[in-house]
Parts: structure tokens; sequence; C-alpha cells
């Protein structure tokens, strides 16, 4: 008896082997081989870079004197336009669960706008650049593991330090109009990655940030226009990282 249970096993070893070579000799098979030695990966470094376009909050808000002065309000792409942002991630893969520390530059250039009316005749305003650095920390989730695309949902937060904006009115020289800015900032985040190799990947990443008000400079006539609230913005950028 015991003589015929081996022969039965090692049958089945000798039927289930080609089987087994076949899976890993497919394109399943080497991409779960792939995905598995991608996750035994424990670190990676992330660059990004992209636009970000503000999709909310006033950057200015709207004013009249008894001088027949009307200033309108200012969203952050009527002002700026679009902005650019580049960062580097730096974290550590848990499981399915990826934290990390970011910094982050955005950057927009100012520009010649209309902001109100003078007694009917337009009133125009120039705006120095915006720029601001971000430190943030975060986390997200992995999705399809062992797989070589990745959707991922995410959540970031941190501190930005804005630098202040000038403004010139009316052909005088430039004044402050903001200072400078540390506002709490946070974003959730959505994106998919590929696999490209092993040992690096490429993907495409959105979501939803916000950021506090900024600091006016407080007198003048400007006073009560430099009022900012919370921004929002929509940010599409793409990454490259290295797992290590």
């Amino acid at each position: 008896m015991k003589a015929h249970f081996t022969a039965l096993f090692l049958a089945l070893g000798w039927s289930v082997a080609p089987a087994g070579d076949a899976l890993f000799d497919d394109s399943l098979g080497r991409s779960i081989l792939r995905s598995n030695d991608r996750l035994a990966k424990n670190w990676f470094v992330e660059m990004s870079g992209g636009p970000v376009f503000g999709v909310n909050g006033d950057l200015t808000r709207a004013v009249s004197d008894t001088t027949g002065i009307h200033l309108d309000s200012q969203t952050f792409g009527d002002v700026f336009g679009t902005a650019w942002v580049t960062g580097i991630r730096v974290g550590k893969h848990f499981g399915v669960y990826d934290g990390y520390l970011r910094l982050a530059y955005t950057q927009a250039n100012g520009g010649r706008d209309q902001v109100g009316t003078d007694g009917g005749s337009s009133v125009l305003a120039i705006f120095s650049d915006y720029s601001d650095f971000a430190l943030l920390g975060g986390v997200r989730r992995e999705f399809l593991q062992p797989a070589r695309i990745h959707p991922y949902l995410g959540f970031e937060a941190g501190i930005r330090f804005v630098d202040g904006v000038d403004i010139t009115l009316f052909s005088s020289d430039p004044a402050p109009f903001y200072d400078d800015t540390a506002v709490l900032t946070a974003e959730v985040t959505a994106g998919v990655a590929f696999d490209v190799t092993n040992a690096f990947r490429v993907g495409l990443e959105t979501g939803l940030r916000y950021q506090g008000g900024l600091d006016d400079i407080d007198g003048g006539v400007l006073e009560d226009y430099n009022t900012s609230e919370y921004l929002l913005f929509v940010p599409i950028m793409l990454t490259g990282s290295l797992l290590f």
C-alpha cells in the first residue's frame, strides 16, 4: 500500500511541475515575480512635477471707497494663472502602505491684470511672482498587489512657506501686498504607478490641495483688499520612483 501512495505522489509531482513551469514562463508569472521582488524593496525616492490649478478661494477681496474706485475680487488663477510644482518624496514601504517625507516647490509668474474700475476707467495692477516651499509628511495605500500597475490613495499635511507678494497700482512703485507667510497645508492624492522594472516605476498623480490664507500688510488704501481666504488647488503631476 505504501508503495502505491509513493507512486501516486511521484506521478502528481511529474504532472504538476510542467504546469508550474508554464505559469512562471508566461507574462503573468513573470509579472508576479517582478512584483514580489519590488515589494521586497523597503525604500523609495520619488521625483514629481507638473501644473497646479487654483480652483477655489479668493486671493483678494472686492472693496469700494467714496472716491469711486472699485476693486474686484481676484482668484489665484486671475492673478497668477497656472502654477508649476516640483517635489521629491523619500519614504519606506510597509506592505501595501507607504510612509514618506516630501519637499515641494511651487512657482507662478506674476502678471498684469485688470482688478477694478475708477470712474469708468480700468484699474490695472502688476503682481510680483508667487513662490512657496513646502515640508510635508504623508501616507498612501496601494492596491492591486502583486501586479505591475498600482492605483493608490493618499494623504499628506505640513507647512507651506509662501514668499511675500508685491503689487503695483496706478503706475506707482511696487508696494508690499502680502507678507512672507507660513500656512498649514493638506492634500488628498490619487494616482496610478507602473513598474517599468523591479527598481523603477513611473506614474500620474492628482489630488486636492488646501492651504491657509496669506498674511496681509496692514495700513494704506489696500488693507481691506489684500485679505485672502483659504485656497484650493488641483495638481497634475508625473512621477518617477527609484526603489531600493
